[in-house]
């Protein structure tokens, strides 16, 4: 859990049975005033924005095969979103 002010946010991180890296976070205003937060989504892998995703192309250590990293947001229409 990460604290700052009256914003928490708790991060849970998981994989799937797919392989799929899972973040959610839960974002709680504890405090009584309205607030607005800019929320952006980096990776150093996945750096190509295509609509709702980020997706990318990068060797493996050796190169021994190449991975297809990819980044999907679902709130908001694109990885940025203010909420």
């Amino acid at each position: 859990m990460h604290t700052s002010g009256s914003i928490r946010v708790n991060q849970t991180k998981f994989i799937t049975d797919n392989n799929a890296l899972v973040t959610n976070l839960a974002i709680t205003n504890t405090g009584t005033a309205s607030t607005t937060l800019q929320l952006r989504a980096t990776s150093p892998y996945a750096t190509t924005a295509s609509g709702t995703e980020l997706t990318g192309q990068r060797a493996s250590y050796n190169s021994l095969t190449t991975l297809f990293p990819g980044w999907a947001a679902t709130a908001g229409s694109r990885c940025q979103a203010a909420v």
